[in-house]
């Protein structure tokens, strides 16, 4: 039988999860709607994106990542990875010419492979480092063994 005490952790634990549970939600939104405005104001989108892009606060409602995440990776497959890295204004990506050649460091799994091969087209003649944690990567980049580092966050 539970004690009072044991029964009060779990109420508060619940509580807790449902907290954060919102605070979840609230985040997918935040991205999903930074995703469609992205692509939206991308030039490289065409015109069954934008259509799809105007139907996706209905699946948002409808708690349909399955589909939401389908669809923004198709969408996002069909723009350039350095135009769409180009539309945040606070970085300037001048820096990258396709006759540079770069040295990138990340972990070995699925996420950073993809995320290399998107972002090593913004670059001529691409090498790869392996590591095995998040620290060795910075730390290849902060003793200037590697360019880049790829950290998914």
């Amino acid at each position: 039988m539970l004690s009072s005490l044991s029964i009060k952790t779990i109420f508060e634990n619940i509580r807790e999860l449902n907290k954060r549970e919102q605070l979840v939600e609230d985040q997918k939104r935040i991205s999903y709607e930074l995703l469609a405005k992205t692509l939206t104001e991308s030039s490289k989108t065409d015109e069954s994106i934008s259509e799809l892009i105007y139907k996706y606060p209905d699946l948002v409602e409808n708690n349909k990542d399955a589909e939401l995440i389908k669809f923004f990776c198709s969408a996002l497959e069909k723009i350039e990875p350095s135009h769409l890295l180009s539309t945040n204004p606070e970085i300037d990506f001048k820096i990258f010419s396709r006759n540079d050649s770069a040295k990138i460091s990340y972990v070995k799994n699925n996420h950073c492979d993809t995320a290399f091969v998107k972002f090593s087209t913004l670059f001529e003649n691409p090498k790869v480092s392996y590591n095995t944690t998040f620290e060795d990567i910075c730390e290849d980049v902060y003793n200037s063994i590697c360019d880049y580092c790829i950290l998914p966050i």
